[in-house]
Parts: structure tokens; sequence; C-alpha cells
């Protein structure tokens, strides 16, 4: 679970990182939610190959359910031969035989003749013994899974998003308030050397300004 989480933080931060190396330093600026979302949703590798097999299982389903309609095919073809077997099909299949065609010497050296065909056939599915509708039924569910599993997919994408973004504004919120109080207590510490140094506080106040400074140091560095 561990690494998932560090597998799903790095491919949502690898395409930020993408996106701000392509822009201009001076055109780089803070992402909103809704941006980081879009951006994360849209080039998470992990989440776009779930996406394809979700199309591919709503075209299987489409596949399956034109079994259900007519196939309507049209065939044709045409030649010219004078080979012997070939010659003697094409002109028995269209009635032309003569007496004379069957002289030896016709048929072991025949005219060429040539030979156009053409078929038209339409297929049906009449009964299919519960088969068809089952292979529909079949796919029609792996399509809904497939769809269920590519919408559970965003949502934990985008709950992820939002958590690190808030993470992020959380830790530069976090920051500032570090930059803030290092800064008051360097100002502290200054009024307290000017103070001791002028006689009008004890060494150990400006030794406590000091100690106080490096504390604040400490913080801002843990960040």
């Amino acid at each position: 679970m561990r690494m998932a989480r560090l597998t799903t933080s790095f491919l949502f931060f690898a395409p930020l990182c993408a996106l701000a190396a392509a822009l201009p330093a001076a055109t780089t600026r803070a992402l909103s939610l809704d941006e980081a979302i879009h951006l994360g949703l849209s080039r998470n590798p992990a989440l776009a190959a779930i996406r394809l097999e979700a199309e591919a299982s709503n075209a299987d389903a489409r596949t399956a359910e034109a079994g259900r309609w007519p196939r309507l095919t049209a065939e044709a073809g045409a030649r010219r031969t004078d080979h012997q077997v070939l010659v003697f099909s094409d002109k028995l299949t269209a009635g032309e035989f003569t007496a004379g065609d069957f002289a030896l010497d016709n048929l072991n050296n025949p005219d060429p003749v040539s030979h156009l065909s053409a078929a038209l056939a339409l297929e049906a599915p009449l009964y299919t013994s519960g088969r068809l509708r089952w292979g529909i039924e079949s796919a029609r569910d792996a399509a809904g899974m497939a769809q269920a599993g590519l919408h559970a997919a965003e949502s934990d994408l985008t709950a992820r998003i939002t958590e690190a973004y808030f993470a992020i504004a959380l830790a530069r919120a976090g920051v500032l308030v570090a930059e803030t109080s290092l800064s008051d207590a360097r100002g502290h510490e200054s009024v307290a050397a000017a103070r001791f140094e002028a006689g009008a506080a004890l060494k150990s106040d400006h030794l406590r300004a000091r100690v106080f400074r490096l504390g604040r140091e400490r913080d801002l560095d843990r960040r």
C-alpha cells in the first residue's frame, strides 16, 4: 500500500514538473486546484491505460451487439483462361456447352473463354441457442466493469491530488509562518543586543534572545 501511494504521487508530480519545465520562468505560476486535477487526470500514464481499456471494452460491446443484425455480402469476379479444366468448368457453369466441345481436340486445346461471376448473400442469425445473447450480455458487463473501474481510478486520483495540493499549501503556509517568526526573533535579538551594550539589559536577556533566534532558524530548516 505504501508503494502504491508513492507510485501514484510520482505519476502525479511528474507531469507537473514537466509542465513547469516547459513554461518560461517569467510565466511560471501556481496551479489552482482545478488545474492540478485536470493536469493529473489528463497526463497520468496509469489512468490513461485504464481509460484505453475501458474504450476497448466499449468497442467489444458494440461489436457483440452488431452480431444481431443481418449481414449482406457481395462478391464479383472475372477471368479469361484457356486452361482445360477451367474452360470446361466455366462453360458448364454458364450452360454454353455444345456437342463440338466434347471433341478431343477441343477438350485438350480449348479456345480462351471469359467468365464473369457475381454473388449476393444475406445472412441473419435466426437461432443461436442463446450464444449471441450471452455474448452481448457478457460484453456489456465487461464494458460496465471497465467503466466503473475508470470512474473509481479517476476519483481516487482526484482525492490524492487534492490531498497533495492542500498538503503543499499547508507546507508553504508553515514556511511563511516560520520565516515571519525568524524575522521577529532577529529583530528581538537586535534590540536585546543594543540594550545590553547600553547597559539597560542583562547579558542573560541578550543570550535568551539569541537562543530564541537559533530555535526559529532550526524550525525553518526543518521545513
